[in-house]
């Protein structure tokens, strides 16, 4: 009933014997709360992995392309097909590059200042940006969160002709071109 550990000693050249217990409740207590936060820790780990799969799930089946951006590196931490087909990438090997290794233009070195700026301001109008070593012009929309501690951009990219982009974007995006 109750955990104890025994131990018997010799004395008097052995013709005594003791015979002393050691009461191990409080290490019995010990143990039966640690494999309780295990098991607690095991839920919470399986719930992340349920929300992590329902997560990549959600951002594959999207046809819109989205990214997710480091706000402090411009590193993409995450990004589905449609944005990757954009870049001409596959997902996993667009994941972990900056974002203005990705865009041509004067304007790429300050892309990040820019789409952090937008996203604070809470600016609507997307960020015009032209695709590296191709003709693609696409638009950039933000959206800034914090995750994990860190700041990070919900990134929507649209497809766009410059001609078929409104007044204001053709002139933002001739500035970063030049």
């Amino acid at each position: 009933e109750f955990p104890v550990q025994y131990s018997l000693h010799a004395m008097n050249d052995g013709d005594e014997l003791i015979l002393v217990g050691r009461d191990l409740s409080v290490l019995a207590d010990t143990q039966q709360q640690l494999i309780s936060a295990h098991f607690v820790i095991e839920r919470e780990r399986e719930k992340h992995r349920g929300k992590d799969t329902q997560f990549r799930i959600l951002l594959e089946a999207i046809n819109e392309p989205i990214m997710y951006l480091s706000a402090s590196t411009g590193f993409i931490v995450d990004a589905n097909a449609a944005a990757a087909g954009i870049f001409g990438h596959e997902t996993s090997s667009l994941i972990g590059k900056e974002l203005n290794s990705l865009i041509s233009g004067d304007g790429q070195n300050n892309i990040m200042e820019l789409l952090v700026a937008r996203a604070i301001t809470q600016e609507t109008q997307p960020l015009p940006i032209q695709i590296l070593g191709t003709d693609l012009r696409a638009f950039l929309t933000t959206k800034l969160f914090r995750a994990a501690g860190e700041r990070m951009l919900l990134c929507k990219i649209t497809r766009s002709d410059n001609e078929m982009a409104p007044a204001k974007d053709r002139d933002e995006l001739n500035i970063l071109e030049s």
